[in-house]
């Protein structure tokens, strides 16, 4: 006894029907999300900063003035140092379709962190970011510095442009533009990276941190001339930045833990905080535990709200499909 072939028909109202099923469940999942985000606000609510030195180990949360531990940065576009940066640069460029319209494009994205101390008076801590730390960075420090077409730029964004007369960096090709920056980048890590070039280009000249000889007071300062550049022109620019300031106040959330006897260390490292191992979660900001708990209460409002919205669109969908077949457009394309 042979099975009947499946048409073309049937075919599509089940993949219809399985497309719909999946968007409930990602509804669903949204909801979900902003469950464990509310519940993860009333936790940074729930556990009070501790003085440095009394901290156990396990969950805690600090705060205090940042203070340098191996290195510092200068802020990309404005004056002054930091601990963490993330910068993007836009240019007002002619739109791939039509030369006489123009749009904002992003020709170079990029970030940077380095460990750091957090002095609150009672001691101070080394704070270990990595890779898959959150960074909740206030609107008080973040700008945004805008040119025009054949205006010079601010002193500080002329460093990070490397215009000096020895300048070899860049070209306006869009190919590798964020290449420069990825490639010293990849080599700031106090703790290692890829020794590969980086597949969209680096800078042959851009000074190799790692090798450099730290000032007097130990602590390795990073131009913002050597954090690389993308090349001048005569088009508007937006150079935008977000930091997190050096001898600034600071807060972390995370978990204190001991390093390894054959970890190296900065001074004043032997307990470090990471990420706190019964959330997962290691979080650097500039604000204080209350107002964090809020940014976080209000993005769980959002995501429950967007969740609960289209859920309930995509159910009523699935009942139409289920009850009635598929919609009228799709059924009138149907042979």
């Amino acid at each position: 006894m042979g099975y009947e072939p499946v048409t073309v028909r049937e075919a599509a109202e089940l993949e219809v029907l399985l497309f719909v099923a999946l968007a409930f469940v990602g509804g669903l999942l949204v909801i979900y999300w902003g469950f464990q985000t509310y519940q993860f606000g009333r936790i940074i609510r729930d556990t009070p900063p501790e003085p440095i030195q009394s901290v156990a180990m396990g969950r805690t949360e600090i705060s205090g003035e940042i203070q340098p531990a191996t290195r510092v940065y200068d802020q990309p576009f404005t004056p002054g140092q930091c601990v963490y940066g993330e910068l993007e640069v836009e240019e007002y460029r002619d739109t791939a379709d039509d030369d006489n319209e123009k749009e904002w494009t992003t020709v170079q994205t990029d970030s940077f962190s380095t460990p750091f101390y957090i002095d609150d008076g009672t001691g101070e801590m080394l704070v270990d970011p990595d890779e898959d730390t959150i960074y909740e960075i206030s609107e008080d420090h973040s700008v945004t510095v805008e040119v025009d077409g054949g205006e010079p730029p601010p002193g500080p964004v002329q460093a990070f442009l490397a215009s000096g007369p020895d300048s070899r960096r860049g070209s306006d090709d869009g190919d590798g533009l964020g290449g420069k920056l990825r490639g010293v980048l990849a080599r700031l890590s106090p703790f290692g990276g890829d020794d590969e070039p980086d597949s969209r280009g680096g800078d042959p000249d851009a000074v190799d941190v790692d090798q450099r000889e730290p000032d007097p007071g130990g602590v390795d300062h990073i131009e913002r001339s050597e954090l690389g550049s993308v090349s001048q022109t005569g088009n508007k620019r937006r150079y935008s930045q977000t930091v997190l300031p050096l001898s600034d106040e600071g807060y972390v959330f995370g978990g204190a833990t001991r390093a390894d006897p054959d970890e190296a260390v900065p001074d004043n490292g032997a307990v470090l905080l990471r990420t706190d191992p019964s959330t997962g979660e290691f979080i650097v900001s500039d604000r204080d535990e209350f107002d964090l708990a809020d940014t976080y209460r209000n993005r769980s409002v959002m995501y429950i709200t967007a969740g609960v919205v289209a859920s309930v669109f995509i159910l009523a969908v699935l009942v139409q499909i289920l009850l009635t077949g598929p919609l009228y457009g799709i059924e009138a394309a149907m042979p």
